[in-house]
């Protein structure tokens, strides 16, 4: 249960700061699936000198030990990271996301600003949020991706919730940011914005103490916010 200083924090939100992959939808074991044979086809586009099959070993190996499915191809064949970026996002079959009516009926209730920050590629985003239906609640200059901050990571830098509180034209006190990686919601903490976790059943134990709240799904936190 939010304690009472999440409580007041709830009633003055005014935008939300969203996370997109494993936020607004689950990240399956078939989706990431997906996301290791999307790496291993753009390293073989990026020239690695070996079968989709041997790249894909390695994708599964890298996921297994960093979380991210190329970093081994980049570090390995020395691939561009920005061009694995396009291409790795490029081939993700966005259809294979299951979508929730009951999110897009919860978006159309809540009355806030909404601002899309993700590590993805702007390309993907777009795509992304037309399957699962919120596509209207994330007009193209509220979303945020990797690209638009020079590829900085939001556990590491400050730079993209900044451009999206300007976005937003909002002051910290009146957004919440809504992640699934605790990581990514420290430096938000340290800015005075309010930090959401969507854990889908499986939170840190502990929550870090940057965490205010956190929720099994994006569902749930709405329905919070509308109670």
């Amino acid at each position: 249960m939010p304690s009472n200083d999440s409580e007041t924090r709830l009633k003055q939100v005014e935008g939300i700061i969203w996370d997109l992959d494993n936020t607004l939808y689950r990240f399956d074991k078939d989706f990431e699936h997906l996301c290791h044979v999307a790496a291993a086809k753009a390293a073989v586009k990026g020239g690695v000198p070996m079968t989709h099959e041997e790249t894909l070993k390695i994708s599964l190996k890298s996921y297994d030990q960093y979380g991210h499915s190329y970093r081994l191809l980049i570090e390995q064949y020395e691939l561009d990271k920005q061009q694995m970026h396009y291409d790795f996002h490029s081939f993700i079959d966005e259809t294979l996301i299951k979508k929730s009516v009951e999110l897009i009926d919860l978006f159309s209730k809540v009355n806030l600003n909404h601002v899309l920050v993700t590590h993805a590629s702007g390309e993907w985003a777009q795509r992304a949020l037309a399957h699962i239906g919120l596509k209207d609640f994330f007009p193209d200059e509220r979303i945020i991706p990797a690209e638009a901050t020079n590829f900085q990571s939001k556990a590491e830098s400050r730079a993209p919730f900044e451009e999206a509180l300007s976005r937003l034209s909002l002051s910290p006190e009146k957004v919440v940011v809504a992640e699934d990686i605790t990581e990514n919601l420290r430096i938000p903490h340290e800015m005075g914005l309010g930090t959401i976790l969507v854990h889908y059943g499986k939170p840190p134990s502990p929550i870090p103490d940057y965490v205010d709240m956190n929720y099994n799904n994006a569902a749930l936190f709405l329905e919070r916010l509308l109670s």
